[in-house]
């Protein structure tokens, strides 16, 4: 079985609360189960690579837009959201999808 992750946050790496740590936790628990997974999600500042495996069968991969997210903050600062929020994350929706396109990636489950 094969599960694709899209997640705008995962822990450790991008955390503003429990939905990256059960994208970051989640995963791993279905790896070893012997699961396939895939967890894409958005490449902020920050971080430095492309892809990081987390286990035999988990890895992550970033998906970068260098203006939608090399930002200060995951979805705002402190006054108020990101105005083109919805631009940013309609983006990372489709993407997520053509990336496991391109890697040949055929979930049967998809975890958004």
């Amino acid at each position: 079985m094969k599960v694709l992750f899209c997640s705008s946050e995962v822990a450790p790496f991008a955390k503003t609360g429990g939905l990256a740590d059960v994208a970051g936790s989640l995963p791993l628990a279905l790896g070893k189960l012997g699961i396939d997974v895939l967890i894409l999600m958005p490449k902020y500042r920050g971080i430095e690579v492309s892809e990081k495996i987390l286990s035999d069968r988990v890895r992550v991969r970033f998906i970068e837009h260098e203006a939608f997210f090399n930002r200060s903050g995951l979805y705002g600062n402190r006054e108020s959201d990101y105005p083109d929020n919805l631009d940013r994350f309609t983006f990372f929706s489709y993407e997520c999808l053509a990336e496991a396109k391109r890697l040949g990636f055929k979930p049967d489950v998809v975890h958004a």
